[in-house]
């Protein structure tokens, strides 16, 4: 029979590790908010940095300072919130201030990591800056299909004709994700990619050129005419 002070014993032990619990949990809690706040606190010091940067005609030293004082995943938030409002001479100014900040670089060498996720990273980093990069044209070869997903949609900011060849190999890509993210770039791209295209569909069969056709379909090029009817 159990004795009643080694049951007092046990519950006080559980009683013990519940408190315990019911602490870490709150702290945890309280370390996420003061994080989130402080996260949000220098995006937005980086975000208001980059602005008078971009909009300004020369590079100001304490604008620059204070922008590579922040940590690094916070430049990184901070030039792509800024980057989807930008085009044309902004863009490129912004894209001037990433390689002098390093964020390019850095973007780069996550490019060549031996993980697929670290990758991918690097390829939407340089993707969304617009940063023409043969780095990322690689890969369009990569063993992960996310990965060759998101080179395509670099890709389609990207329309030299040495890419499009590279992005045509592509639409028999076994991964949907992949063979999806190449369609939709060879659209954006436009008409650069109706010559390219018409060459490969005289080639091609099966499920390349069932991909092909479709991108043929939507850019309406009297030229796709003999490989519809064939």
């Amino acid at each position: 029979m159990v004795s009643v002070g080694l049951l007092t014993i046990v519950m006080l032990i559980e009683l013990g590790l519940l408190i315990v619990a019911v602490v870490a949990f709150f702290a945890h809690g309280v370390w996420l908010s003061r994080s989130q706040r402080r996260l949000s606190r220098l995006t937005g010091e980086g975000r208001d940095s980059l602005a008078r940067l971009v909009t300004r005609g020369a590079v100001n030293i304490h604008e620059m300072d204070a922008l590579e004082s922040l940590p690094q995943d916070v430049q990184v938030i901070a030039f792509l919130e800024i980057s989807r409002n930008l085009a044309g001479a902004g863009k490129e100014r912004l894209r001037f201030l990433s390689q002098r900040v390093g964020v390019v670089d850095r973007a780069r060498a996550l490019c060549v990591s031996r993980r697929w996720q670290k990758r991918l990273r690097g390829a939407r980093i340089l993707s969304q800056l617009d940063v023409a990069d043969p780095l990322v044209q690689t890969l369009l070869a990569d063993e992960h299909p996310a990965v060759r997903a998101q080179a395509a949609e670099w890709a389609a900011s990207q329309p030299s004709l040495p890419v499009v060849s590279a992005m045509l190999v592509l639409l028999a890509d076994p991964a949907t994700q992949a063979r999806f993210a190449v369609q939709n770039a060879l659209l954006r791209m436009g008409s650069v990619v109706a010559g390219p295209l018409r060459d490969f569909l005289e080639t091609q069969t099966g499920r390349a050129a069932e991909a092909g056709l479709r991108v043929a379909e939507s850019l309406a090029e009297p030229s796709f005419g003999p490989a519809a009817l064939r």
